[in-house]
């Protein structure tokens, strides 16, 4: 009777944990991965005037485009800045491209375009393919008056990836910038040079080290067939 307890709990366990088999065949598996594969997620800013007011009002929006997404599938596009969810289906596309706009440029954010299997399929909301894109933030400092004759400090860019920053922290990077302390990345002379050097070196020696690598994964191939052979032998096979 122990026994089968423990049994029943082992199984009850492992169906919890383990994600179930898909209900569509292989052949209807294998069309979805290919159909998924097809999805493409993609974003650009694009500069706009509205001229509906009494002076013309110049403003950035990002252009997030999602494209082949067929009526087998659909997509969920999400986000960190307000934790939005919205979906996506091929009734959404206009020529075959979903278009959604995207205002909130003052923060750096994280999205996620998760692609399932539409009830159209023998096997619906199943994952089959997942985007992960973080899109920029204005960047305050490049209307300051400095960045007109320092365009290219990468401070003075106006979209950026890198965290925010302070007045104090904004005008020191610029003073070390303009003394020669940093380039226009933000680096130093001697971190630049240490990713020089790195480049050289692996441009040098890449095919020894991708020979290297080959011939590691030859080494343990050999070893894995060596040890099943011997394996064979000592069960009279």
């Amino acid at each position: 009777m122990k026994k089968i307890l423990i049994f029943l709990v082992a199984l009850f366990s492992f169906g919890i944990n383990v994600k179930a088999a898909s209900m569509c065949d292989y052949q209807e598996q294998m069309e979805l991965t290919q159909k998924a594969s097809n999805v493409k997620f993609e974003y650009e800013l694009e500069e706009r005037v509205d001229n509906s007011e009494q002076f013309p009002l110049r403003y950035t929006v990002m252009k997030i485009t999602i494209l082949n997404v067929t009526d087998e599938l659909y997509a969920v596009l999400k986000n960190d800045y307000d934790n939005g969810k919205i979906t996506f289906k091929s009734s959404d596309a206009k020529d075959g491209i979903i278009t959604y706009e995207w205002y909130n440029l003052d923060k750096v954010v994280n999205f996620t375009l998760d692609v399932y299997s539409s009830d159209q399929t023998g096997c619906p909301n199943e994952s089959y393919k997942t985007f992960y894109k973080t899109t920029p933030r204005f960047n305050e400092f490049s209307n300051r008056a400095i960045c007109e004759e320092y365009k290219d400090f990468y401070l003075c860019q106006r979209f950026v990836t890198f965290d925010e920053i302070d007045e104090d922290e904004f005008l020191t990077q610029i003073q070390n910038y303009t003394s020669g302390k940093i380039n226009e990345e933000g680096k130093t002379p001697t971190e630049e040079k240490k990713e020089s050097k790195m480049l050289d070196f692996i441009k040098q020696y890449k095919w020894i080290i991708v020979g290297g690598v080959v011939a590691i994964g030859g080494i343990t191939a050999t070893t894995i067939i060596i040890k099943n052979k011997k394996k064979q032998r000592d069960l009279g096979l």
